[in-house]
């Protein structure tokens, strides 16, 4: 009896060992934030080029995040994102988006574009745990989560673009 309850106690504890390490499988938990950047286990990737008004080009390696659960988790617990990294929300048709920062440790700049690529609203330096929502000033299909600082650093606004392939 006493070695049927250890044997159950090993399994109990193994399983809990399982789940815990896969909390943040599926959003750059702790394990991968505190590695620096990182990146969710198994989102695709997409190169974003961002197109300002002076025909500069500033390209971003962006996760993708395109269904309800990735979009919903986003960048929350990364402890940073590299300085052209980022990550892509794709929607399925153009509306007004919102978003806020629970759970989101670094500052934030959010490029709103509608179905076009045309950027359409920004919001800069939104601050971590900020769970005040932020409703896009126009339609938007994409949004490109990136350092807050980056568009203003950049000059990049609204009329400016994006582009990348498959989506």
């Amino acid at each position: 009896m006493y070695e049927h309850r250890i044997n159950m106690l090993i399994v109990v504890l193994i399983v809990a060992m399982c789940i815990g390490g896969c909390v943040g499988c599926g959003g750059g938990g702790d394990a991968e934030a505190a590695g620096g950047g990182g990146g969710a286990a198994g989102l695709p990737r997409v190169e974003v080029r961002i197109v300002n008004s002076d025909e500069q080009v500033f390209v971003v390696e962006a996760e993708v995040a395109s269904t309800y659960e990735q979009r919903e988790l986003g960048l929350m617990h990364r402890a940073s994102l590299g300085e052209y990294e980022g990550m892509l929300f794709v929607f399925d048709g153009e509306a007004y988006r919102s978003f806020w920062m629970k759970n989101t440790l670094i500052e934030l700049d959010m490029i709103f574009a509608d179905a076009d690529k045309a950027i359409v609203d920004i919001r800069r330096k939104a601050q971590p745990g900020d769970e005040t929502p932020y409703t896009s000033g126009a339609p938007a299909k994409y949004v490109l989560e990136v350092n807050g600082g980056f568009c203003e650093a950049r000059n990049i606004h609204p009329g400016d673009r994006l582009e990348f392939d498959g989506y």
